[in-house]
């Protein structure tokens, strides 16, 4: 039996068999999703609460789950994508935006409006959010764009900054005499209690991140290869930076306020995305978002699945993930320093 030419080709290309692993992986989490929860739906009953048949499925799934798994999906979608566009543009492999200051600003600005303006308008609340992540993360982005730190030194300096977001935030809430369910929802992150209104504002400021990001391809392509070749190429890099810097807090703000802190997506689904797709930022950020969807998408059904009767924060589970790749990543990078 002979094989045709575009059937070799495509053997040849593991990252065409990822992207649609991760795919397929992603419409299954979304069911596993839909299906469970304090009340478990078998396949049969998700299918009647999509379609109507079920008045008290159609409830669930429709007007409860459905709106959460795609929630869960853009969440995790703008976390990976921001992941990778800070990656490249501090080249190094770990920035994320829980540890660049990015979701620590947003969640200042989210704890100051659960604690002064409760009742703020999604579209208000993601705006200012977004401008909380673009001023959380300025001071370490400016630094690392003049190269002042090195890439330890950049994780270390971020971490700080990430802890000191949080005290801030953790301070707002306490102050305001709001250690309750909502307020530790949202600083261990969580999907829950989120509306289709939430997802369609989410989803206008994906939207409009995507542009933006689209633009930064060869400029962030460029900027691998360092601040001198990248000049050569035409490449201006302090303004690929600062639009890196700008994409990314459009894309992490909004999530933040829609789920909470919910750390080390970005790196993960980045590094995830560099080993199975490469270098090239064309593939590298929509594989970093469709590895991100997929992330979170798992983390929250384990959230909810794992303990019964309660519900895990989302961050928890995340952290779980992030974590070893932060340390494998490290370890990697400090080798290769040795050696």
């Amino acid at each position: 039996m002979t094989v045709s030419a575009p059937a070799r080709a495509l053997v040849r290309r593991p990252g065409l068999w990822a992207a649609a692993g991760v795919g397929v992986a992603v419409v299954l989490l979304m069911a596993v999703e839909m299906m469970a929860g304090a009340l478990f739906l078998g396949p049969e009953r998700v299918w009647q609460g999509l379609t109507g048949t079920d008045p008290l499925a159609r409830q669930l799934v429709v007007e409860l789950r459905l709106p959460r798994a795609l929630l869960a999906v853009l969440v995790g979608a703008s976390l990976g994508a921001a992941g990778a566009l800070l990656q490249g543009a501090t080249r190094n492999p770990l920035a994320d935006s829980h540890l660049l200051g990015v979701s620590g600003g947003a969640a200042v600005v989210g704890a100051a409006l659960l604690a002064w303006h409760p009742t703020a308008e999604p579209p208000v609340a993601m705006v200012l959010a977004a401008l909380g992540a673009l001023a959380g993360s300025a001071p370490l982005v400016a630094l690392a764009g003049r190269g002042l730190l090195s890439a330890a030194g950049m994780a270390l300096v971020g971490v700080g900054l990430g802890y000191l977001w949080a005290v801030v935030a953790l301070a707002l809430v306490t102050s305001a005499g709001l250690l309750a369910s909502p307020s530790l929802s949202f600083l261990g992150g969580s999907l829950s209690g989120r509306s289709w209104d939430d997802l369609r504002w989410l989803a206008a400021f994906a939207g409009a991140a995507v542009l933006p990001a689209a633009a930064l391809v060869r400029p962030l392509d460029a900027l691998a290869l360092g601040d001198e070749v990248a000049r050569s190429l035409g490449a201006r890099p302090a303004l690929a930076r600062a639009a890196a810097a700008m994409a990314a807090a459009l894309l992490v703000g909004p999530a933040v306020w829609a789920a909470g802190m919910v750390p080390l997506v970005g790196l993960a689904c980045a590094q995830g995305a560099r080993q199975l797709w490469g270098h090239d930022h064309r593939l590298l950020l929509p594989g970093a978002a469709a590895l991100g969807a997929a992330l979170v998408l798992a983390a929250d059904v384990a959230a909810r699945s794992f303990l019964r009767g309660t519900e895990l924060p989302l961050g928890v589970v995340t952290a779980c993930v992030g974590v070893p790749v932060l340390v494998a990543v490290a370890w990697r990078a400090s080798w290769r320093a040795l050696y």
